[in-house]
């Protein structure tokens, strides 16, 4: 059987190298253009010298023009095929004879727009092509996912402004309704945190079971009220677990667990009316640490569903949707899939996302772990914040190596490119004698709202005590002989209510 070469046209490949091998502004147009798409290119010749350009024109900012002829005469050998020799012989001369010699102009702002219609109409036959063929095989899931991922092609070029006539432009700037802040914490943890921003990525880090998702979800809870629409994506706990935490939070009740069957056959307490007291943390006017005793009841739909009624009387607008994003598969895509989905299927729009915790995305590439934390949290950043023009917020969870021993400083190393993505960077703290207190810490390296030093919070955030109740710590006084304070427990007014003849707790 006889094979037939078939003819392809390339017009528009010849002219594109002829841009690259004599118009320098031509070339800085497009560089980037054709190093993406390069390689959909139909001729492999004209592909071959197109990159010995891209590579002059990296190394030295200038196009080769004359040099070209020396640069083939030193490759020539490595070429793979006799005939391509040829053929760059036969194009270079012809190029050299139209523009070196003759001094002819390559017009350049012509053939940028030619360039850029090609490259678009060669990536998307290509995409056309590759979709086909999972289709064709079944595979219409990953078809769907090579059309989600797909950038389109473009020359992405501005002329600037002239920063000393912007009349016009600062009208639009400074409006009021061109706000990029979506909402203002209180006290001194907003102080630290910041303004939340449209297009902003939030860390909260810490170390494992430091209160990180709790952080998050209080922060959502506030932005509820506020009256914004709020994301919850979970990979770690189910929907569930957060829809637990979430009324805890809201509503002052605590989740039963049922006491161990063992040897001990007295089950002194029952899940039917049960309460729990106990002694928490609240800032006094004076700027000191009281411990408050409160009754918590015992969560149940009765309950949670009366005190929703309440709350959405007082908090009428707003939103909290929970997803737990591991049944779709665990990956950045799919949470940016869902958004669309959300907002093109049933008009649910979010202004906060929280991702409960993104290092633990799938589809991060890197050599090393803390480089794959830094292109999921890059994407995050750009893919869900600044195109979409959402609020970013996700705990990050340091290695337990990474905190010294006495909680006060957090080691960095291997983590500095993930923060560099962050508009604010938190990182907690808890010494055990804070964590018995119900207190933790919390700092903000580097952050222009650092006036302070460290925030230190309670964690008794419920909603009649401002949500977050926190202080600088340089304004404490005594912060240290707060944590040295013996303070009651449960077991304490157990043992009072024995001594009083009181049998439950909802009779004292």
């Amino acid at each position: 059987m006889e094979l037939q070469r078939k003819k392809i046209k390339i017009d528009e490949e010849k002219d594109i190298l002829t841009g690259v091998v004599t118009s320098l502004e031509y070339t800085r147009e497009v560089a980037t253009l054709l190093a993406e798409n390069l390689k959909y290119f139909k001729a492999p010749h004209i592909k071959i010298v197109i990159r010995w350009c891209l590579d002059y024109f990296n190394s030295y900012d200038k196009v080769p023009y004359a040099s070209i002829q020396d640069i083939f005469t030193v490759n020539a050998a490595d070429l793979p095929r006799e005939e391509d020799i040829d053929f760059i012989d036969d194009i270079l001369t012809n190029i050299s004879t139209r523009y070196v010699e003759s001094g002819e102009e390559y017009d350049a702002q012509f053939n940028i727009k030619k360039t850029v219609d090609y490259c678009k109409k060669i990536s998307l036959e290509n995409l056309a092509s590759e979709i086909k063929g999972l289709i064709d095989t079944g595979r219409s899931t990953e078809a769907e996912n090579k059309v989600a991922d797909y950038c389109r092609v473009a020359v992405d070029s501005t002329t600037g402004i002239d920063a000393d006539r912007a009349r016009e432009r600062r009208k639009t700037l400074y409006s009021p309704d061109n706000s990029k802040i979506v909402a203002k914490l209180p006290g001194a943890f907003g102080q630290l945190l910041g303004p939340l921003e449209k297009g902003g990525l939030y860390l909260i880090a810490a170390i494992s079971k430091m209160g990180k998702s709790w952080v998050s979800l209080f922060i959502a809870i506030y932005c509820r009220m506020m009256g914004l629409r709020v994301h919850y994506y979970t990979l770690e706990m189910s929907e569930d677990k957060v829809q637990e935490r979430y009324d805890m939070a809201r509503f002052g009740c605590w989740k039963y667990e049922a006491p161990s069957w063992g040897d001990d056959e007295d089950m002194t307490y029952t899940p039917t009316n049960l309460t729990k007291r106990l002694t928490t943390p609240l800032f006094n006017d004076c700027g000191g640490v009281d411990f408050i005793t409160d009754t918590f009841h015992m969560l149940s739909a009765d309950r949670c569903n009366k005190a929703e009624r309440h709350f959405n009387g007082q908090y009428r607008k707003g939103s909290f949707h929970i997803y737990d994003i591991t049944k779709t598969g665990n990956t950045l895509r799919g949470i940016i899939a869902n958004e669309d989905n959300e907002e093109k299927y049933t008009g649910r729009k979010s202004d906060i996302i929280i991702i409960d915790s993104i290092y633990l995305c799938s589809d991060g590439r890197g050599e090393k772990e803390y480089q794959r934390y830094d292109e999921l949290h890059r994407r995050a950043k750009q893919e869900l914040g600044e195109k979409r023009g959402k609020v970013v917020i996700t705990p990050f969870q340091f290695n337990r190596d990474a905190v010294k021993s006495d909680g006060d400083e957090s080691n960095l190393a291997g983590a500095y490119s993930v923060f560099s993505h962050a508009s604010a960077a938190l990182y907690l703290r808890a010494t055990e004698a804070e964590k018995e207190k119900g207190l933790f810490r919390i700092g903000a390296n580097g952050r222009d709202n650092n006036y302070g030093g460290e925030v230190v919070c309670t964690r008794n955030l419920d909603i009649g005590r401002g949500l977050i109740d926190s202080r600088w710590k340089k304004d404490i006084p005594d912060y240290d002989s707060i944590l040295g304070m013996e303070i009651s427990t449960e077991e304490d007014f157990a043992e009072l209510m024995s001594m009083s003849g009181v049998e439950k707790l909802e009779d004292v």
